[in-house]
């Protein structure tokens, strides 16, 4: 009995398949009486979505489902660490901005004032040098050469009282302790008398020296000194001027130039900030529906991770497949008529946007040899929906006008 069974369930397999075959052929490819037709599903445009910039998720403004419209906000990224670095940048900027602005504005009064006040110093302080120079130069006058005289004269006899006076009061010492009576003057102590004794010697030889180098003439090293001051008076007198002649000329075309570079810097650097601060917001690109959300509030988000995955549901796609013989009967921009079972009694309007270019293997669905040597070639149509009726995955049936 088994043996009679096997044949006959062996008969009724291969003709499911074989009945299979057949449907998903007629229902891919049949001409009738209203023209060519195939199947295929509901297809959705996809877009996913995510940031160009990583960050903690700290806040999250869509759900799955829902519809959602260009630009409106799904998430935004924390932005704290950006807020405090653009606050810094923004300062940078005010700054350049004054620098700039004091720049162009010129040197004040006070300046002024305060420049030519340096001059006169300067000025005077070069006179003073030159005039040290020139009397070291020129050699001693009558008058101080006589002068010079005049106080040896005078620190010698200075010299010859303290000395006199100091005999005086050591002879006078020897009187009285010969006679054993103190004799007059010996109120002031021997060694003292010796010190007036010696600062007066020291007070003669400084007037001789002096009056020796009245006579011979300044030495090289004083007037080599005395130049020096004089060369460095007139660096200073130059520099006071070409300080004051900057001033009263105002700023160059190169200083303007470089303070707008500085102010152009500071504002190009708070605008990348500013880009910065617009990635951690990531804006629906386009108008759609929610099909996948997957971010949640404080998840760390990576550059180009998928945090959405939108739908456009106003427009959808769906792609049948013809076989070879059948493919030159259909156009780009060709009109068709969609219908799926959920309404059976209402055709929806496409349009044939792509028409396949290389051929493929027929859906891999079919798995009979001879269906799978059939090569088909694609074809994808837009098919408006605004109503919202037709939904991703719904199987339908194109017939082309």
């Amino acid at each position: 009995m088994k043996k009679v069974i096997r044949p006959i369930l062996a008969i009724v397999l291969l003709a499911a398949i074989a009945g299979g075959v057949w449907w998903w052929t007629q229902r891919q490819a049949q001409i009738t009486s209203n023209g060519l037709a195939g199947s295929g599903t509901i297809e959705a445009i996809q877009v996913n979505v995510g940031p160009e910039v990583s960050g903690r998720v700290v806040e999250v403004g869509a759900a799955e489902g829902q519809t959602v419209k260009a630009g409106e906000v799904l998430l935004r990224l924390d932005g704290s660490m950006l807020a405090a670095q653009r606050a810094q940048a923004e300062a940078a900027v005010k700054t350049a901005r004054a620098q700039r602005d004091q720049l162009l504005a010129g040197a004040r009064s006070q300046q002024l004032d305060a420049a030519r006040a340096g001059i006169t110093t300067t000025r005077a302080l070069l006179n003073g040098a030159q005039a040290d120079l020139d009397r070291l130069l020129a050699g001693a006058t009558n008058d101080q050469i006589e002068a010079a005289r005049s106080q040896l004269a005078s620190a010698q006899a200075r010299a010859r009282l303290a000395k006199d006076t100091y005999d005086n009061v050591v002879a006078g010492r020897s009187t009285g302790k010969d006679f054993g009576v103190m004799g007059t003057g010996l109120g002031m102590p021997e060694e003292q008398m010796r010190v007036q004794v010696e600062v007066a010697n020291a007070q003669v030889t400084a007037a001789r020296e002096r009056l020796n180098k009245v006579l011979s003439g300044a030495l090289s090293d004083e007037v080599k000194s005395a130049q020096a001051r004089v060369a460095g008076a007139q660096a200073q007198l130059k520099s006071a001027q070409a300080q004051y002649d900057l001033l009263a000329a105002g700023p160059s075309k190169e200083q303007i130039a470089a303070a707008d570079a500085a102010v152009a810097q500071a504002e190009a650097a708070l605008k990348a900030f500013d880009v910065q601060a617009d990635k951690l917001v990531v804006r629906a690109p386009v108008d759609g529906t929610v099909l996948v959300r997957n971010v949640g509030v404080g998840e760390i988000l990576s550059p180009g991770a998928s945090a959405f995955v939108l739908g456009k549901l106003a427009t959808l796609q769906i792609t049948v497949y013809l076989p070879e013989s059948m493919y030159g009967r259909v156009k780009l921009s060709q009109s068709a008529q969609v219908k799926v079972d959920s309404y059976p009694q209402e055709a929806f309007t496409a349009t044939v946007i792509r028409v396949a270019d290389q051929a493929e293997f027929t859906p891999r669905n079919v798995q009979t040899v001879e269906g799978r040597r059939t090569t088909v070639y694609a074809l994808k149509l837009s098919v408006p929906n605004p109503e919202g009726k037709l939904k991703p995955g719904m199987p339908a049936d194109v017939t082309f006008e």
